[in-house]
């Protein structure tokens, strides 16, 4: 058993083992997800058997950039620089120099941390990090508001394909994230401050040609 958080209360849950999911992984990039626990969710543990020279980009919300990359030496087995994990709650592309091929993914369900703490006016690579059908409600731990992005990469096109909350729905389609996918979520930087007006001690104006003295307190 464990506990779900948010940022104003916990529940426990139950944690029962979760069937592992297969993603087929296509020649270009694959933005994927690791939805288990294994061990510290290294590389090595988690992504085995790809092919050589495939490389895994990790975005760096400061940077706003893919600047963590790690390629697999088929010759070592191993990923390098060593150190690379991928864990549940996070996203990353799978670039894949070669044919299709399928990976598996298996291991310990986690319980979900929720809010997930968001930048204003940044990109973030996220993904749901149990084993389900995601939304942004239960990958963020938030409702959406008004010009909110969720971006879903199309394989196919190698490109992003743009999801905007507006008008209380998303537009053009509600995004539906499948099992072991990752997506990239943004929201809009916060509305300007309201203008302070400060109004004189003494405030003297013409009421249907006569003078008015309003004294405001000080």
């Amino acid at each position: 058993n464990g506990r779900v958080s948010t940022s104003n209360f916990s529940y426990p849950v139950a944690l029962q083992a979760a069937p592992p999911y297969t993603l087929d992984i296509n020649q270009g990039l694959n933005l994927i997800a690791n939805q288990f626990d294994r061990g510290s969710n290294t590389l090595n543990v988690i992504l085995t058997n790809v092919p050589d020279n495939s490389q895994l980009l990790k975005w760096n919300v400061a940077a706003q950039d893919l600047v963590e990359i790690y390629t697999f030496v088929a010759a070592s087995a191993a990923w390098l620089p060593e150190g690379g994990t991928l864990s549940p709650g996070e996203a990353a592309f799978l670039a894949n120099p070669g044919g299709a091929y399928p990976i598996m993914f298996t291991g310990s369900p986690r319980v979900p941390a929720l809010p997930v703490p968001l930048t204003r006016n940044a990109f973030h690579y996220l993904s749901r990090q149990t084993a389900d059908i995601g939304s942004w409600d239960s990958i963020t731990g938030l409702p959406p508001e008004e010009g909110a992005l969720l971006l879903r990469w199309e394989v196919s096109l190698q490109d992003f394909q743009t999801n905007r909350y507006t008008g209380g729905q998303w537009q053009p389609t509600n995004p539906v994230v499948n099992i072991g996918e990752g997506v990239v979520i943004w929201l809009p930087p916060p509305p300007p401050p309201l203008p302070t007006i400060t109004c004189p001690a003494d405030l003297v104006t013409n009421v249907f040609g006569g003078s008015v003295a309003v004294n405001y307190p000080n």
